[in-house]
């Protein structure tokens, strides 16, 4: 279905889905999910809608209100808002989200998991599985396909609020723009060759003090979060997919299969293969 909101794009699809009381009981659920872009001027502010909502924010930005406070969503993170409490967010800039209202039995103890682990906004070193997969149940949710079971619904978020609760989370400190810029570079780019050259220029800081503040704010160098970064990704091929070792390995960003191995069992005390397996590997 098209969007006809103000200040929304009229690209912008969203769909609808209706729970079985079964499934209301039993399961989680979508209760309607899309992709849209906001232009400048939108806001929504509403007293209660019955549902949890997870945004993506993927260009642009979103400065929201919950509880009473303001904060800004920028590219590459997550907003997680209980709609049951007054909430409301706006766009300044042109921003393109995708976003889930989905509710459940258990949906409450999972949000309320999420955010006293890791606040109402995630920035999770690895969107892309979360995304891919908010992509795939707003997909299958489109009435011109064919459309889920309840039950595959119910897994599809259940995955999803997992990976949400279990994502490692990059610690940025502040809401630097030019920082979540490179962030989000990283996210979108990391199987390709980056250079400090390229992150300094989007951060705006020459590539000596873009490389002390860069480690201050994540624990780590430039070089070493994209590898963690690749590291991440391939745990989901290799858990997901029947993709070879090789592949993946290429894939991420490696140059071969043998460093890919290395820094796999260096980083998680095992080898691809058995991580595969599920063989003594650490988390």
């Amino acid at each position: 279905m098209k969007s006809s909101e103000k200040y929304v794009s009229r690209d912008s699809e969203y769909f609808f889905h209706y729970a079985s009381a079964t499934a209301q009981k039993l399961f989680f659920y979508p209760v309607v999910a899309g992709r849209f872009t906001y232009l400048p001027g939108y806001e929504l502010s509403r007293e209660r809608y019955d549902s949890y909502l997870m945004i993506i924010v993927e260009t642009g930005e979103l400065t929201a209100c919950i509880s009473g406070k303001e904060c800004i969503v920028y590219p590459g993170q997550i907003l997680l808002i209980n709609c049951y409490e007054p909430h409301s967010y706006k766009s300044l800039v042109k921003t393109t989200i995708s976003w889930i209202h989905f509710d459940g039995n258990m949906s409450k103890d999972f949000y309320e998991a999420i955010i006293n682990s890791k606040g109402n906004i995630l920035t999770p070193q690895n969107l892309q599985p979360i995304k891919s997969l908010c992509h795939k149940i707003i997909e299958s949710m489109n009435e011109s396909k064919n459309k889920c079971s309840e039950g595959d619904y119910s897994l599809m978020i259940h995955n999803l609020l997992n990976l949400m609760l279990t994502s490692e989370n990059t610690q940025i400190i502040g809401n630097s723009e030019n920082f979540q810029k490179v962030l989000s570079y990283i996210n979108d780019h990391f199987s390709e060759n980056i250079s400090i050259d390229e992150l300094s220029g989007i951060a705006g800081l020459t590539s000596y003090y873009f490389l002390r503040a860069f480690k201050k704010k994540t624990g780590v160098t430039p070089h070493q979060f994209i590898i963690d970064t690749r590291l991440s990704s391939a745990k989901y091929y290799l858990s997901s997919t029947d993709m070879s070792i090789s592949d993946i390995a290429e894939k991420v960003g490696f140059s071969d299969e043998s460093a890919f191995c290395q820094s796999f069992k260096k980083k998680n005390g095992t080898t691809p293969l058995k991580y595969r397996r599920g063989e003594n590997y650490e988390i």
